[in-house]
């Protein structure tokens, strides 16, 4: 009985070390709101994140369910503690309120993380 307390007591610390030595993929903002648009205008704007973990952060796809969204990213390891962003490109080709999501794939424990994009075609 006594060695299997030791043994746990042994392997917490290993296990605790291992969850946090990881990639964390941190977005400024999860939730964008960009507001009133024209119809057939096109936005660019930048979603900026950061990598809060220990390992380096590799973000493998992004992905959105609309054509009318257009998002670029570099593909390379951004290293603990860096900070990178998303291209974004939006057309407002519909009126009306609209509510997209984005999903970001990456080498995290949560994976995908998803950044919703809401706003108001005219």
């Amino acid at each position: 009985m006594k060695k299997a307390v030791l043994i746990v007591l042994f392997s917490l610390p290993s296990f605790i070390l291992s969850a946090q030595s990881e990639a964390i993929l941190e977005f400024e903002k999860s939730i964008v709101n960009l507001g009133k648009i024209n119809l057939n205008d096109t936005l660019h704007f930048e979603l900026n994140y950061k990598n809060s973990g220990t390992k380096p952060l590799i973000i493998s796809e992004v992905k959105s369910k609309c054509a009318c969204t257009l998002i670029e990213f570099s593909g390379l390891p951004l290293l603990s503690g860096k900070k990178a962003s998303l291209k974004i490109r939006l057309i407002a080709n519909t009126t009306g309120k609209f509510y997209k999501e984005i999903y970001v794939y990456s080498n995290t424990e949560i994976s995908p993380q998803i950044i919703n994009l809401k706003g108001i075609v005219k």
